[in-house]
């Protein structure tokens, strides 16, 4: 009774966010391929692509939005806590299209390190959890002498329905803590909704709807975002 609860909150949620009115909607893909080093090492290779609606329409794939090609390294402390580093990251960012002339814009290119940790925290007995990840980001992007240094820091829940299929909510706060003026503080917020489904051994779908409220750095003013998404993360065998 109460994993149907739970996944009624969760799909009213959805729905929920989905009503509110957006200006843009965007629709996100990532591969994630990962090897193990050790017992509680690995190594990741992403490959991410976003699109968004273009000028007068309201189609998710119309545009190009962005391209990021990344690895990460993590390191499972212990089942509930895990530190993550990305050496490298590059990012290739189109225009939020929110005038005509922003379709025929140039897209920026961006070098990225980050560093992450993750942890959670079983609640009770009903598989449950509070799940946090606090992470830092230098952005480096090309022809510009300014770089940024974010800020971000989620909080959500986590349910395991069964071994195979689990479903969370989160909220996640981005902030701008050099690079920008003091008005750019604040980057944008997610609130999301998610489910995960692992349909082999060493391999699991994730889909979900994301919320966003975004203050671009070249705006006085914040939009929102209606962004659909889906990740697709295998594991490799270690020989």
């Amino acid at each position: 009774m109460f994993q149907f609860k739970l996944l009624f909150l969760v799909t009213a949620w959805m729905l929920i966010a989905i009503s509110v009115r957006t200006q843009h909607n965007n629709a996100w893909f990532r591969a994630t391929l990962s090897y193990p080093l050790t017992t509680k090492l690995k190594a990741d290779g992403e490959l991410q692509h976003r699109r968004q609606s273009g000028w007068g329409n309201n189609n998710p794939v119309n545009r190009h939005l962005m391209f990021t090609l990344r690895n990460w390294i993590h390191y499972q402390h212990s089942p509930d806590l895990k530190f993550s580093v990305s050496p490298f990251g590059y990012f290739y960012h189109y225009r939020v299209i929110e005038h005509e002339a922003d379709e025929m814009l140039s897209p920026v290119r961006e070098y990225r390190i980050s560093a992450a940790i993750d942890w959670q925290h079983l609640l009770g007995s009903r598989r449950l959890y509070m799940v946090t990840r606090s992470a830092g980001e230098y952005r480096m992007f090309m022809g510009n002498p300014v770089h940024i240094t974010r800020l971000r820091s989620r909080l959500g829940f986590r349910h395991e329905i069964n071994k195979q299929v689990r479903i969370g909510l989160y909220d996640e706060l981005f902030m701008n803590v050099s690079g920008v003026t003091r008005n750019h503080f604040y980057d944008h917020n997610r609130i999301a909704t998610n489910l995960e489904y692992d349909f082999s051994k060493s391999c699991k779908l994730e889909t979900g709807y994301i919320f966003v409220d975004r203050l671009l750095p070249y705006n006085e003013y914040a939009i929102r975002e209606s962004n659909v998404y889906v990740n697709l993360s295998c594991r490799l065998k270690k020989r």
